[in-house]
């Protein structure tokens, strides 16, 4: 135990000294948020991100099960919930206000969390990126703030599945909580299907339904979405993606981008070995198609089921692709 806190104690000391060592000066081109679900391929486009030269960068500054949690200033906010149950999509004035002013504050580097991997000399950095999950309903409100916004998604049955395999709770049991929201968003159609999946579904119905609110605001109801880039795309692709975000985000060293993407990210700690070897070898075919021999025809028609429902044409349960093309 001493040995935990010693150790926590010294990267935070590490930490708050990079960030006064660094001096972060605004550039010409805007501050990033990278808005994706969870086992969404968010890290790896995060990592492609963040080590282009003089970026600032946030991982997941929302997420209390990460160390970079703002939990001081969020406490402010009077959220009394458990640790994967803040999604800030019904905040009301108040609150609303002061995450504003926090949002504010990621915007203009002033909070002691984040790193820059690759500084201008001396030392210094012009341009900040957000990767936030759990909180996709703030879309808009991170636009306002003038910062451009990537939507990274990634195939709802894969996603699931990994979800699914991990243990982590269904987002959508907090969601359908709050009906007076979803009324505002969903039909009466969708609130009823939704609650029948969750009191009489299975997992991967309600995994499912899960992948759909997390991803249904920036994908459908939201006009401030400056990059939709699908995780499919990006892995069988590379090249055409990487020149689709050097253009639309002023990205110039695709270089490391490409060598990152063919390594594992950081969050591969999380996946199956079968998924690491696949990635080490570079076969996209195999990591994209993984999936498909996890389900039955039940599976897949429930889960069609579902994104017919929510009006979800971006994919298809009987397809790895995405049904759009690289933009």
């Amino acid at each position: 135990m001493k040995k935990k806190s010693f150790a926590k104690t010294i990267r935070k000391a590490a930490r708050n000294s990079k960030r006064k060592l660094i001096d972060f000066r605004q550039g010409d081109s805007p501050n990033i948020v990278l808005i994706a679900a969870v086992r969404g391929g968010s890290t790896l486009v995060a990592d492609m991100l963040a080590a282009q030269q003089g970026m600032w960068f946030y991982s997941e500054p929302f997420s209390p099960r990460r160390r970079a949690y703002l939990g001081s200033q969020l406490q402010s906010l009077s959220i009394k919930q458990s640790r994967q149950d803040c999604r800030f999509f019904d905040l009301n004035r108040g609150q609303n206000s002061e995450m504003l002013q926090l949002m504010s504050q990621l915007n203009h580097a002033v909070l002691p969390t984040g790193t820059s991997r690759r500084t201008y000399f001396p030392l210094k950095s012009d341009r900040i990126c957000l990767k936030v999950l759990r909180a996709s309903w703030l879309t808009d409100t991170f636009a306002e703030q003038g910062m451009q916004i990537i939507l990274v998604i990634r195939h709802p049955a894969a996603q699931a599945l990994s979800v699914m395999r991990l243990g982590w709770k269904f987002s959508a049991e907090i969601y359908f909580k709050k009906i007076d929201f979803l009324e505002n968003f969903f039909s009466q159609e969708q609130i009823i299907f939704g609650n029948k999946i969750l009191t009489e579904g299975s997992a991967f119905q309600k995994a499912v339904l899960s992948w759909v609110c997390d991803i249904i605001y920036p994908l459908k109801f939201s006009e401030k979405v400056s990059c939709q880039l699908f995780y499919e795309h990006l892995i069988s692709e590379p090249e055409l993606c990487l020149g689709y975000l050097s253009q639309t985000l002023n990205i110039k060293d695709t270089k490391i981008m490409a060598h990152i993407l063919s390594k594992p990210s950081f969050s591969s700690k999380l996946c199956t070995k079968d998924t690491i070897q696949a990635i080490n070898l570079g076969d996209s075919q195999l990591l994209l198609k993984k999936w498909c021999s996890q389900l039955s025809d039940t599976d897949c028609k429930a889960g069609q089921e579902i994104l017919d429902c929510f009006d979800i044409n971006c994919y298809s349960m009987y397809d790895i692709m995405p049904k759009m093309d690289v933009k």
